[in-house]
């Protein structure tokens, strides 16, 4: 545990140095390498997309067990916002001293000094970006607006915890909202720091590396669990 949280406290600062970017200056990353990078991850969470749940004889989904002839309906529930779910892990402000003591023992391991730079120029945009459903093109994910959920929340009030898991279901055919969240990459735009999670589970920070024109998981930085 102690490990996990050092580890944690230290890749914080060293993505916290992303943070010093100026407001408002355009990322150099065009639109297209993010989605391309979201189509990879995407396919990789296919198998955890899975699920059983089908329209019962009363109209509402409803876990039925997998027989031997059975397609599972892959439905994947994709929040548009990718800014949402790890700024206040990760990408917000730090102490310098701290965030020169993290970029000094981590960068030769992860990021070079020029991949930072060039990483802190995409972070405004980074983190305001939206997904948009015609970019997906993979018919199997849905993408969820923060708006709708906000007001599936607000609309349940108090009970929202426990009753918008059903809604999502009734509403969707799942429950859980994934997030890939504020993705930047390195100067060659062959490596890339991203988050991924989901409302049930927490998420995972990693590298991703490019092998051609497929994006593949590289390496597992920190784990954060709900």
């Amino acid at each position: 545990m102690a490990l996990i949280q050092l580890m944690q406290k230290r890749l914080t600062g060293c993505c916290l140095l992303l943070s010093s970017a100026a407001l408002g200056q355009k990322s150099p990353v065009p639109e297209r390498l993010v989605y391309e990078l979201t189509h990879s991850i995407l396919n990789e969470l296919r198998p955890q997309a899975q699920t059983w749940y089908k329209r019962g004889a009363n109209g509402k989904y409803q876990w039925q067990r997998p027989t031997p002839n059975d397609t599972p309906a892959v439905r994947l529930l994709l929040q548009d916002r990718s800014g949402v779910a790890w700024c206040k892990g990760l990408l917000c402000s730090s102490s310098a001293a701290d965030s020169a003591r993290d970029e000094q023992e981590l960068t030769p391991r992860y990021f070079s000094p020029a991949d930072l730079a060039y990483m802190r120029q995409q972070l405004p945009t980074a983190a305001s970006f939206v997904f948009r459903q015609v970019r997906i093109k993979l018919p199997w994910v849905h993408v969820v607006p923060l708006d709708t959920l906000n007001a599936l929340r607000k609309r349940l009030g108090w009970q929202a915890r426990p009753w918008l898991g059903d809604t999502l279901l009734q509403r969707y055919g799942n429950q859980s909202i994934y997030h890939i969240s504020r993705i930047v990459f390195t100067r060659d735009r062959r490596r890339a720091l991203v988050a991924v999670g989901s409302n049930y589970n927490g998420y995972t920070v990693a590298v991703y590396r490019k092998n051609g024109a497929v994006w593949r998981w590289e390496r597992e930085l920190m784990m954060v669990e709900y």
